[in-house]
């Protein structure tokens, strides 16, 4: 339960917090924005993919690196249903699949790195 719950969490983190930034610079998902919007979300996206992955790890406990999979899974899934069901530009879908799935999975294992760190033993 405590993964199915880490999952969702990381998910609506990434998913509203992106929606919310594209919405607060005027930016609909399926319009071709200017390059330098382009540049911000995808910064601020890659920013939020990165911690969901490391808040679900948080919160899954073990088996983290599992939940990380899943995640970055359903933020691509999504992102594919959403580019079948929506007409005009795909670039925040196509976004999401090749560049912010992969980083969510990144949070987890960044997550794995520094858990390592701080566990090693001291001189």
């Amino acid at each position: 339960m405590r993964g199915f719950i880490a999952i969702v969490i990381g998910y609506l983190v990434f998913g509203i917090s992106n929606y919310v930034f594209l919405m607060m610079q005027g930016i609909h998902p399926a319009d071709a924005p200017a390059f330098r919007l382009i540049v911000i979300t995808i910064l601020f996206g890659c920013l939020t993919a990165i911690v969901s992955g490391i808040l679900t790890a948080v919160i899954a406990g073990k088996n983290y690196i599992r939940y990380g999979y899943i995640l970055a899974l359903l933020i691509a899934v999504i992102a594919a249903i959403s580019m079948i069901m929506q007409t005009g530009n795909h670039w925040t879908q196509w976004l999401a699949i090749l560049l912010l799935a992969p980083l969510a999975l990144t949070g987890t294992v960044l997550y794995s790195k520094l858990l390592a760190w701080i566990n090693q033993p001291k001189a």
